[in-house]
């Protein structure tokens, strides 16, 4: 079954294709094609394709895309960056603690990611991990002052080298990674 009449037409009469349809916004009909096993697209490759002039979507091995895994691995720096300090000043390492200190830079990381993706930056590439990088401690930062959290010269420059070779170890990793066909 294929419903053509839900992708539209474009000006030349010609139908608009499924990759170009979930690029327009209408992902629900993907899954009505018939596609071989190893093909099978998802909602999950097509998240964050929007607006990028790609019309094919993330083509992903395994369940989660590139960009959602950039993801997953900053927020993961921020928490150890978070855990080894509270440790080394000996605040401890409770949920709540750990919850108080690491708000800040997370909220600072959103707006980093925005920027990026207001930027047009590749969030995966060494630049976009140093405009995350600058965006976040300065975000983080402000937060952490507004909000009576304190924040010392040698922290900001803690925060900041921390942070910093966190997001960019794994894009530098990535980026001399052979890529796959």
């Amino acid at each position: 079954m294929h419903p053509l009449w839900l992708f539209g037409e474009r000006k030349n009469g010609q139908k608009y294709s499924p990759d170009e349809t979930a690029c327009r916004g209408v992902q629900a009909v993907r899954t009505t094609f018939k596609k071989p096993a190893h093909r099978v697209t998802s909602l999950v490759e097509t998240i964050g394709t929007f607006g990028q002039g790609n019309t094919r979507g993330y083509r992903v091995s395994g369940l989660l895309s590139m960009k959602f895994r950039a993801h997953i691995y900053d927020f993961v720096v921020i928490v150890i960056f978070v855990v080894i300090g509270r440790h080394a000043h000996r605040h401890g390492e409770t949920i709540a603690g750990i919850a108080s200190t690491t708000w800040p830079f997370l909220l600072g990381y959103i707006g980093a990611v925005l920027t990026v993706s207001r930027a047009r930056v590749n969030l995966t590439s060494m630049i976009g991990g140093s405009i995350i990088t600058v965006v976040t401690v300065i975000l983080g930062m402000v937060l952490r002052v507004i909000f009576g959290q304190g924040t010392a010269p040698a922290f900001i420059v803690v925060a900041y080298f921390f942070l910093g070779f966190g997001f960019e170890i794994w894009r530098f990793a990535k980026s001399k990674m052979p890529l796959r066909k």
